[in-house]
């Protein structure tokens, strides 16, 4: 069965009640980024890919947290845009979730709800441009949503939307950070990465007080941020004093 998704893409790995921001390509453009004659198998290979992610970004920052003192709670993670074929449900606060275009995380029930139909697409559309499988976008998708699940627990959320999107992304190069550790990381993953989060840019550089998630470098230079030094560059509840923060070791 071929699934074809029709709305116009919204930008990834807003927040709940925060304006998202805009896609660097035309409105035409993001309408068919999504629009690759995504199957239902490569919808089910990219929720296989987002159950492998969760499970692993739960051993990595429940390790990570725990270094540091604190416990880190998984956020629940739910594809809202297989609602309208399974009859599933997501509900962040007062409001029903059918996730289309996006993906997001809602800090008042600790949840992410993602399309997957949509993050298949993108997939296609970042294997197209880096040669590759394209598989590690679904993960970077759902690390940046997570990155928005430690900002709430660790209390470090901005009243402005680019500071919490930059911090994200870097909690997303810091996962990546850790897949290289665990040898879990493949060697284009990271121009996967860096293509996804050019692709999802905003065109125009963001101020510190603006709602906004970023231009392209502003993106890609946060993840590095996170990939090359790891929690440390995220958070400053990650540096010393406290104990130096040690790899986990993931099986």
């Amino acid at each position: 069965m071929m699934i074809v998704l029709l709305m116009a893409a919204a930008a990834l790995g807003g927040q709940a009640g925060q304006r998202p921001g805009r896609y660097a390509q035309s409105s035409w453009d993001r309408l068919q980024m999504p629009r690759n004659s995504v199957t239902k198998a490569e919808v089910d290979r990219t929720e296989k890919t987002v159950e492998w992610a969760r499970l692993y970004l739960y051993k990595t920052w429940t390790a990570v947290m725990r270094t540091y003192g604190y416990n880190f709670k998984l956020p629940s993670v739910l594809n809202g845009g297989r609602a309208l074929f399974t009859m599933q449900r997501s509900r962040c606060e007062t409001s029903l979730i059918y996730q289309f275009d996006n993906a997001e995380y809602c800090a008042a029930d600790n949840s992410i709800t993602y399309d997957g139909t949509f993050v298949a697409g993108l997939g296609k559309r970042i294997g197209a441009i880096t040669g590759s499988p394209g598989q590690f976008t679904a993960i970077v998708v759902i690390a940046h949503e997570n990155g928005h699940a430690l900002q709430n627990q660790l209390a470090m959320r901005n009243p402005f939307g680019f500071p919490n999107e930059q911090s994200a992304d870097c909690f997303a190069g810091a996962t990546a950070y850790q897949m290289q550790l665990d040898h879990q990381l493949q060697s284009h993953d990271i121009d996967e990465a860096k293509a996804l989060l050019t692709l999802l840019a905003d065109v125009k550089l963001a101020g510190e007080l603006d709602d906004a998630h970023g231009n392209a470098g502003q993106r890609v230079a946060a993840f590095m941020n996170g990939y090359n030094l790891g929690p440390n560059a995220c958070s400053a509840g990650f540096k010393p004093p406290l104990t130096p923060w040690r790899p986990p070791l993931v099986k």
